[in-house]
C-alpha cells in the first residue's frame, strides 16, 4: 500500500509548500520500482529534497509515466482505466428503428465521455463488425435496426442501454462469462501517470 507515502504528501506540515516529482524508474519484467522526492521550496528559485520514497509495483498489467510535479496521489480499485482488467463485461444487443440516429450518437459519446472522464476512446466498445456494402460506423449500425452495439463493461454497458431505451430502441444485456483477467488489480494515480497492477509496497528512503 502507499498509506505512509500518501499521508507525507498530502496531510503533513511543512515549513513551506511542497511538490512531488516521479525522478527515477526501473522496469523488470512485469515489476516496477518508481523513485518520488519530496521537495520543500526555500526560496523564489531555490528548494530542497525533503524526503524520498520508493514504490514496487509488481504484475503490472498497464503503466503511462510523465515527468510532472503533483501533490496528490491515489491508489484506487475502482476506476475506468480498470474495467478491462476487474470488471465483469456484457453484450449490449439493440432492435428497433429511430429518427433520430445522430441524436443517439450524441447521447452516447455524451454519457461515455461523462463516465470515462474522456479516458477512454468512444469506440473502444463499439461493434465494429464490417461486412459487403457496410461502412462499419455506428450509424450504419443503428440504421441496421438490429444487432450488437457494443460488448465492454457492464458498468458502461447499463449507460448505453439507458440512452438507446430513451429513443425507444429495445435492448437485451448478455453478461459474459469471461473472467476478468486481474480482479486483484488496482490503480497508482499520481501527476497525471498511472500504473495498473496486482501489487504496490512503499519504502521511505535514507538518502542524505
Amino acid at each position: 500500500m502507499i498509506t505512509k507515502m500518501k499521508e507525507a504528501i498530502e496531510n503533513e506540515i511543512y515549513e513551506s509548500d511542497i511538490y512531488v516529482l516521479l525522478t527515477s524508474y526501473e522496469l523488470a519484467g512485469n515489476t516496477i520500482t518508481l523513485t518520488f522526492s519530496i521537495f520543500i521550496e526555500l526560496s523564489q528559485d531555490e528548494e530542497e529534497i525533503i524526503q524520498k520514497w520508493q514504490v514496487t509495483c509488481d504484475g503490472v498489467q498497464e503503466y503511462n509515466l510523465r515527468y510532472s510535479d503533483f501533490d496528490t496521489v491515489d491508489l484506487l480499485d475502482n476506476h475506468c482505466l480498470l474495467w478491462d482488467y476487474n470488471k465483469q463485461t456484457a453484450n449490449l444487443f439493440f432492435r428497433g428503428e429511430t429518427t433520430n440516429i445522430k441524436g443517439i450518437i450524441a447521447d452516447l459519446f455524451i454519457r461515455h465521455q461523462h463516465l470515462t472522464e474522456g479516458l477512454i476512446p468512444f469506440v473502444q466498445y463499439i461493434n465494429s463488425y464490417k461486412e459487403d456494402h457496410a461502412f462499419g460506423d455506428l450509424e450504419w449500425l443503428l440504421s441496421a435496426k438490429q444487432g450488437l452495439l457494443a460488448d465492454g463493461p457492464t458498468e458502461l454497458m447499463q449507460i448505453y442501454e439507458e440512452v438507446l431505451n430513451i429513443y425507444g430502441l429495445k435492448t437485451s444485456l448478455l453478461p459474459s462469462d469471461v473472467t476478468p483477467p486481474c480482479s486483484e488489480c488496482k490503480i497508482l494515480l499520481f501527476g497525471g501517470s498511472y500504473i495498473i497492477a496486482r501489487d504496490f509496497n512503499e519504502v521511505k528512503l535514507d538518502y542524505k
